[in-house]
């Protein structure tokens, strides 16, 4: 042969390259498009940033929170360590996994075969990656952990779940656990007929709560683990959002569950509360399924459902005897005390429910109802209450109204419900910059002892719903010399307002 025609075979020259340093065209870019990532983070829950947008916007990791910017580390399954922000090298290769092309999960792995590990057939499971499992698990059987077969069997991967088992796989009982509580049916009969590992109390009762009913049936019909009474239940691998199937069957896993009397009555209202609304809340109860409870009555007022609220009112007042004195009363039995109904109806505004509550003679409301009306500039919840209840108004009422730039309120709950001016009302609104409120305020004396408060922070008042949104410090209103706060935050206007109101800095 000669020396040119050596030197042209293509032959001889992919065996020359297949020897030398680097990488293959196809999977060249990889190294750079990871090497701005970074593992944030110095406890046990460590971050990866700058995921590569080609990576994050893949379906398993947007399962994730902020998976371009703040993706847990655990969702790629990479080793960490509590004391090392490294990057754990097997990055580039688990990417790869998740993509799911086995071509370049191949040509990576003739360059470097030195990072797979368990860890990498695991994640090809947790993605639903069947392919790449079966060209991993074919290369490295000895790499195949229970933990596999687990997870492809919560991700309802039923054909790949077969082949594993045709392979010589073994899982645990997570793994029916796993497929029942994320609505896989097919895997559940497969691992219930072919399978001796069998499954725990979680399977059904998570069936139950994440209402797969053809699952809870089949369970309960052929195996003899049960359901927990109260549908307490852990997760297994809570820490990989596998695919699942989104129950939409909870009354018939409920009717399934409760043609044994195997739930106690707060886990239908849980079910009921977690899922579902007033018609099944009728179906459950006209059965005798559960009794009316604190939680649901609630419920009723958050959800505005006033048939709903009068409902579960009918319902207590039938499951206990009322007293015949007009004093407000507790039913004698279950967790009634600091029941907080009014107080939350106020927040939402909502006075026919307060009216209900109120016609009811039921011990509901606190202080704090006046407070959650004020914040949201309810000024007819606060008359009514005014008009028709003496259950006080907590401090904090002014500093919340002030906080969201209700001057009517404040206007209102210093002029004709008299509560006292504080430091705090005048502070918050000082720190929101509501020149409006600062000025009807600075004009006003303190009556709550504090004039000569010199240091100042964020409050809390634990609202029912969007509380700590004044500041990234999570509070609700602010105590401290409001020219302070006018000054720190910008709010110039104000104060020059406060200063000429003889408020110094």
């Amino acid at each position: 042969m000669a020396a040119s025609d050596v030197l042209r075979s293509r032959e001889l020259l992919a065996i020359i390259a297949a020897h030398q340093s680097g990488l293959p065209e196809a999977v060249a870019d990889i190294p750079r498009l990871t090497s701005a990532v970074r593992l944030a983070g110095y406890t046990d829950i460590k971050y990866l940033t700058n995921i590569p947008l080609r990576f994050a916007s893949l379906p398993y990791l947007q399962r994730y929170r902020d998976p371009a910017t703040m993706l847990l580390a655990r969702a790629l399954i990479l080793a960490t360590s509590r004391n090392s922000q490294n990057v754990d090298p097997a990055l580039p290769l688990h990417l790869l996994v998740v993509e799911g092309n086995v071509a370049t999960v191949a040509l990576w792995l003739r360059c470097k075969p030195g990072f797979v590990t368990s860890r990498t057939l695991e994640l090809a499971a947790v993605a639903s990656q069947g392919a790449v499992l079966r060209f991993l698990y074919d290369r490295y059987p000895a790499l195949a952990t229970p933990t596999v077969m687990d997870l492809v069997a919560k991700a309802g991967d039923a054909t790949l779940l077969r082949w594993l088992h045709a392979a010589g796989a073994s899982c645990t009982k997570a793994a029916m656990d796993g497929a029942a509580m994320n609505g896989h049916l097919d895997a559940v009969v497969f691992l219930h007929e072919a399978r001796t590992e069998g499954c725990t109390k979680i399977a059904a009762t998570a069936a139950v709560r994440n209402g797969h009913a053809d699952i809870v049936r089949f369970l309960l019909e052929h195996r003899t683990e049960g359901i927990d009474p109260y549908l307490r239940h852990s997760i297994p691998y809570i820490n990989y959002h596998t695919h699942s199937v989104i129950g939409t069957t909870h009354v018939g896993a409920v009717d399934a569950a409760m043609a044994r009397s195997l739930l106690a009555s707060e886990a239908v209202q849980l079910v009921t509360k977690e899922a579902l609304g007033f018609a099944e809340l009728q179906h459950f109860y006209s059965r005798g399924y559960c009794t009316m409870a604190k939680s649901l009555l609630e419920w009723a007022v958050t959800r505005h459902d006033n048939a709903m609220l009068a409902y579960v009112l009918d319902g207590i007042c039938t499951e206990h005897a009322q007293p015949k004195s007009d004093d407000e009363w507790l039913p004698p039995l279950g967790d009634w005390k600091n029941s907080r109904a009014i107080d939350l109806a106020a927040f939402y505004g909502n006075v026919a429910a307060l009216e209900l509550l109120h016609a009811s003679r039921l011990q509901c409301a606190s202080a704090r109802a006046m407070a959650f009306a004020s914040y949201n500039g309810h000024l007819h919840v606060l008359q009514w209450l005014h008009a028709h209840r003496r259950d006080g108004c907590s401090e904090d009422a002014l500093a919340l109204a002030a906080a969201r730039g209700h001057l009517h309120v404040v206007r209102w709950l210093l002029e004709v419900y008299q509560v006292p001016m504080t430091q705090a009302a005048l502070a918050t609104a000082a720190y929101v910059g509501d020149l409006a409120i600062v000025t009807y305020l600075s004009k006003l004396p303190y009556t709550d002892g504090r004039e000569n408060v010199r240091s100042g922070g964020l409050c809390r008042s634990f609202l029912p719903k969007n509380g700590g949104a004044l500041d990234r410090g999570g509070g609700d209103y602010v105590n401290g010399p409001a020219a302070k706060w006018a000054a720190r935050n910008g709010h110039f206007d104000v104060l020059q307002v406060l200063l000429a109101a003889g408020h110094t800095l």
